[in-house]
């Protein structure tokens, strides 16, 4: 049972418009999430994004088929206030469905506009999210299975060659998935994001699809235009050029790398699946063709200050210190929290000590300072050790995609969804090692990320 919740995010780019719809996918619980273009064609379109949260469920024998289908509604009904009985219930062709329709309703404390919700959508998502094949002109069964879904209006160029990349991510939660694919998105300039579960286990990890426009390549020779796109996007990320194919998908030509995730790849932070290319469009849209602006801001007047020469020695002091004030307060902290697998205290610090030198290090281009706060033992027999680390950035967004690239052998789990909401100031991210990984001397990291002195250590 799918419901799928569509709504418009007014934003100035891709990464601000995944930010406010995680806020809205994660506080009804829905898991999946799609990001892409309005249509540039329609003007009346004010939004710039339209973003799609998805849910899906088994059915339950002992509902009714409107009690099944409201289920996952309650949340957004409740969240946003809605009133149930706006729903219609529909029966075509043997498929139970119920829709929401309401007038466009604009909600300040996400910057969002809702516009319905709906249930039973078939293919397009499943309880088992599998990754997306390459588009080919011969059927496969195992596609059948596919929710990737090709992007609305993603090119009306026919020269123009669009890029789909496909990650896996070693996220645990949506909020940690878009942390870990704004770099690829920022990097490539996308304009087209798709996240999706990798399977029904938080350590499965999630599968993104990137679609975004490559420079323009002046060539006739259509196949040639493909594989040099292919090849140059296919660099850029790690992959050999002779890993690029070209081949005939109906009328078109499609080039592709396509990677089978193996556990080899399950080390990275950002394991590449697949680069396929297409001229004129998404290049998945291919396998399901017949399936289916912001105003400036005001500048600031520019702060008008007085002669420092003509300041008293005590305002002089007082406005110093407000400066050292804010310069350490815009300071990002860590405070890491791990449990070790050791009977001795001093070894758990150790660890954590070394951990923080090699890995946890690696958020700042600067050096960290790091603050040890002692060790207790665990009724498991492990100890914990904590660690508070100053760095010298002031970017909270910048150390959070940093620190979501280290440890590549297990999973990251945000405890604070969705990020950086007004009213918490600070994200909570949980490591834990693969299931594989049992020889692993940390068994789970704890580290909150937050601007200024951590409130514990005032």
């Amino acid at each position: 049972m799918v419901t799928r919740l569509l709504f418009d995010v007014d934003a100035d780019s891709l990464v601000d418009a995944l930010d406010r719809s995680s806020r809205v996918a994660e506080t009804v619980e829905f898991p999946a999430l799609r990001v892409e273009l309005n249509d540039p064609d329609n003007p009346e379109h004010g939004p710039r994004y339209a973003s799609r949260a998805y849910s899906a469920v088994a059915p339950d024998p002992r509902h009714t088929p409107q009690e099944t289908l409201l289920a996952p509604a309650y949340p957004v009904l409740e969240t946003y206030d809605f009133a149930a009985d706006r729903y219609h219930m529909d029966d075509e062709d043997g498929v139970q469905s119920a829709l929401l329709f309401i007038e466009h309703r604009f909600l300040p404390s996400s910057g969002v506009t809702i516009i319905s919700m709906s249930g039973g959508f078939g293919p397009r998502a499943v309880e088992e999210f599998h990754a997306a094949d390459l588009p080919r002109c011969v059927p496969r069964p195992e596609e059948a299975g596919r929710v990737h879904t090709a992007f609305e209006h993603s090119g009306d160029d026919p020269e123009q060659a669009m890029v789909r990349l496909h990650l896996w991510l070693p996220a645990g939660d949506l909020s940690t998935a878009i942390g870990l694919v704004r770099e690829p998105v920022r990097r490539h300039d996308a304009a087209f994001v798709e996240l999706l579960p990798a399977g029904k286990l938080p350590e499965d990890g999630y599968h993104a699809a990137l679609l975004y426009p490559a420079p323009e390549v002046a060539n006739d020779d259509r196949p040639h235009t493909l594989r040099t796109v292919a090849t140059a996007a296919a660099r850029t990320l790690g992959l050999h050029a002779e890993e690029v194919n070209v081949e005939q998908c109906g009328d078109e030509p499609i080039a592709f790398v396509a990677r089978p995730l193996v556990d080899s790849h399950l080390a990275e932070p950002r394991a590449v699946v697949g680069v396929h290319v297409r001229l004129g469009g998404d290049p998945l849209a291919l396998a399901a063709e017949d399936e289916q602006d912001e105003e400036d801001d005001e500048e600031d007047e520019p702060d008008v200050e007085p002669d420092p020469d003509s300041w008293a020695e005590e305002e002089r002091a007082e406005f110093h210190q407000a400066l050292r004030d804010l310069f350490e307060w815009n300071r990002v902290w860590l405070v890491a929290d791990a449990e070790v697998r050791c009977t001795d205290g001093a070894i758990a610090e150790d660890v954590l000590w070394r951990c923080a030198d090699e890995d946890l290090s690696r958020v700042s281009d600067e050096d960290v300072q790091g603050h040890p706060e002692g060790t207790r033992a665990l009724d498991n027999g492990n100890h914990s050790a904590r660690l508070s680390i100053r760095t010298f950035e002031d970017d909270p967004d910048r150390v959070l995609e940093n620190l979501l690239t280290v440890l590549p052998t297990g999973t990251w789990h945000s405890e604070t969804r969705p990020w950086r909401t007004e009213r918490n100031k600070e994200v909570v991210l949980r490591w834990s090692p693969r299931r594989d990984e049992h020889t692993a001397l940390i068994a789970e990291l704890r580290v909150r990320v937050c601007r200024g002195v951590p409130s514990h250590l005032l």
